[in-house]
């Protein structure tokens, strides 16, 4: 039987977010299966906002627990880090982003994981990717084990970020967001973790549906953010001692540096292998 805990969400919004899809990833946390009397959302607000957004949080303050404000636009390490800052009693911490959605059991599945393996720390899962529409593109399986995780890490990021739940004291042995990084603090935050031993795993479900646009693919092929990956990569290779995973590592990152069309189409490629239907 599945033993209730109270467990925390921090999500943080900025003025690039849709109000329609904020307010529909909102309502997936609301209808947890889990129960949302046992979820406190922890919101950051990361600069200025457009006014429907506002004006949604103003009439809604209810569901959030806490609500944090950035007078400028800061960045979002450093928002999370203030987030994690006022988190109180929760024994887990969920990450969400402000326009993905959660699968109706996403907390029931995770706490269940957490509860039968007592060791892990980290729990993340596989996602859907949507479009803005909610209409599936390609599923995203990720590693399962510490040790296919730790392989899979020297190359790419082994987690989804907006799909991790983390214990409370995960902070306390690895610590936070690198606020100095504008992109991939979250593989950082991993790599760092992982080079500490921190038992982790990933559930082969998609518990999270994941919007992914153009923008997205763009920002991602960003030559900081390619340059920031490839220096995670290289040192969790050098950690690890995985050093034939060196080509793979710069075949990676040349193909990224490629001309922005040329990034999308091989990203899709790549991730565009089957389509399967939401459910929850």
């Amino acid at each position: 039987m599945l033993k209730i805990e109270k467990v925390a969400f921090i999500i943080s919004v900025y003025n690039n977010d849709s109000l329609k899809l904020f307010k529909k990833s909102i309502e997936s946390i609301v209808n947890q299966s889990y129960g949302f009397e046992s979820i406190n959302i922890y919101l950051g607000i990361d600069g200025d906002i457009e006014e429907g957004i506002h004006n949604y949080i103003h009439t809604h303050k209810h569901l959030f627990y806490k609500i944090i404000a950035n007078e400028t636009n800061n960045g979002l390490a450093y928002t999370l880090n203030a987030l994690i800052s006022c988190l109180e009693y929760e024994q887990f911490v969920f990450r969400m982003d402000a326009d993905d959605l959660c699968r109706s059991d996403r907390v029931d599945k995770t706490i269940q994981k957490f509860q039968n393996e007592k060791e892990l720390m980290l729990v993340g899962s596989d996602v859907l990717e949507i479009d803005a529409s909610g209409r599936p593109l390609s599923y995203k399986k990720m590693p399962s084990s510490t040790k296919e995780i730790v392989r899979y890490s020297i190359s790419r990021n082994p987690f989804n970020h907006p799909t991790v739940c983390v214990r409370r004291e995960f902070f306390d042995w690895v610590g936070t967001y690198d606020k100095r990084l504008e992109k991939s603090q979250d593989y950082d935050l991993w790599a760092r973790a992982l080079m500490k031993g921190i038992p982790c795993s990933n559930i082969n479900e998609p518990l999270v549906y994941f919007r992914r646009n153009e923008q997205f693919v763009l920002r991602r092929n960003l030559p900081e953010n390619i340059l920031i990956e490839l220096k995670i990569s290289l040192r969790l290779m050098r950690f690890f001692g995985k050093y034939g995973h060196l080509p793979i590592i710069l075949s990676k990152s040349l193909i990224r540096l490629l001309p922005s069309r040329a990034g999308i189409f091989f990203y899709r490629l790549i991730r565009e292998r089957r389509n399967i239907s939401i459910g929850s």
